[in-house]
């Protein structure tokens, strides 16, 4: 199966949406594709072009890399970067603003397969949630390093949900072993706790309203695994699934 759509298509056309990444459609009929390329041939743009980027805020502290980057000597966060592109879209709606969005996934080179298209009617806080996980963990230079965690998870999953996969990816890589996944989230937690802390004030810095900032808490929530209500739910979750049946 490589489609699933939530709420019907509503006539797009599904050949638009071929190469892995998200697609926004707003309601005034501008569409906004983030695919890597997109990104990447936008973020140039922005990267030199002083009047996209103004001075005050290349110069701010909260522009530069994390305390525990390992690039320091960098001109700005490898992180922040992603947001350029959607400037000039998101700063123009609201987080609750119902949006239409389309993420294909990677494709599945091991299944032979194109990744799976989901299409769904959604809030712009929930679309957003691809991009702030697409900066903090394939740009982010720390967040990278927990990138095979996040396998399988899709912007529009809710923050459980997604915390939900994870645990499971973590669970699996480390056989089980439950000490070992219970220290590599707490320290996945402490290093994201810092590099959102820190990607949020970067934020404030050139949205002018909430959505992009709210799809970064929300993707915040989904690591806080050690949370004492959060974690024995996701260990139940998991364990209810691997249960025999009958």
């Amino acid at each position: 199966m490589t489609e699933q759509s939530q709420g019907g298509h509503g006539g797009l056309d599904l050949a638009g949406f071929q190469i892995p990444g998200l697609y926004l459609l707003f309601p005034d009929g501008d569409r906004l594709t983030l695919t890597h390329a997109a990104i990447h041939a936008l973020t140039e743009c922005y990267l030199s072009d002083p009047a996209r980027i103004p001075p005050r805020v290349r110069q701010a502290v909260q522009y530069k890399p994390c305390s525990i980057c390992p690039h320091q000597d960098a001109a700005c966060c490898h992180a922040i970067p992603t947001v350029f592109p959607l400037l000039e879209h998101v700063d123009r709606f609201l987080s609750y603003d119902r949006i239409t969005a389309a993420y294909r996934e990677e494709r599945n080179e091991a299944a032979n397969e194109e990744g799976m298209l989901h299409v769904v009617q959604t809030t712009m806080q929930r679309a957003l949630q691809h991009v702030s996980i697409l900066s903090l963990i394939h740009y982010c230079e720390v967040g990278r390093t927990y990138i095979k965690y996040f396998a399988g998870v899709i912007p529009f999953m809710d923050p459980v949900t997604m915390a939900e996969r994870v645990y499971q990816n973590v669970y699996w890589d480390l056989r089980g072993d439950e000490a070992a996944v219970n220290q590599l989230l707490t320290t996945m937690r402490s290093e994201i706790d810092l590099t959102v802390h820190c990607q949020i004030e970067r934020l404030h810095l050139i949205c002018q309203h909430d959505a992009f900032v709210n799809a970064f808490v929300n993707t915040h929530i989904a690591t806080q695994f050690r949370a004492p209500e959060l974690l024995p739910e996701l260990r139940a979750r998991f364990a209810a699934r691997r249960a025999p049946v009958g």
